[in-house]
């Protein structure tokens, strides 16, 4: 699978060869990729205080996103859980209720005889 984005096209996979291609990423206005912010790590100690920043706005801002991805598939499951639990109950009590009137019915066949 050919890779896309800026890793497309750099050798072994690193995205970034020094700090200075590091600083240059972060001040663009583009969102990074997990990817790139998990690439940048092992320049953490040299990026200045205000790099640092915009790192750690990035690393909120994916978790923020992911945090409202989850909470969006959590309330799909419980709408779907609740509508599964009401058919279970209605389908509890048709079978109760038959259950019931055949049993009325052995019962009155048995004594008709």
């Amino acid at each position: 699978m050919r890779e896309r984005g800026p890793r497309a096209g750099r050798e072994g996979g690193m995205p970034f060869a020094n700090e200075a291609q590091v600083r240059d990423r972060l001040r663009k206005a583009a969102p990074l990729p997990a990817q790139e912010i998990a690439d940048s790590f092992p320049y953490i100690p040299t990026l200045s205080e205000g790099d640092l920043r915009l790192v750690w706005a990035q690393l909120a801002l994916l978790t923020m996103l992911a945090l409202h991805e989850n909470r969006n598939a959590i309330e799909k499951f419980d709408a779907s859980s609740t509508k599964l639990t009401t058919r279970i109950y209605w389908l509890t009590w048709a079978l109760a209720s038959g259950t019931i009137v055949i049993a009325i019915f052995t019962v009155l066949l048995w004594l008709r005889k």
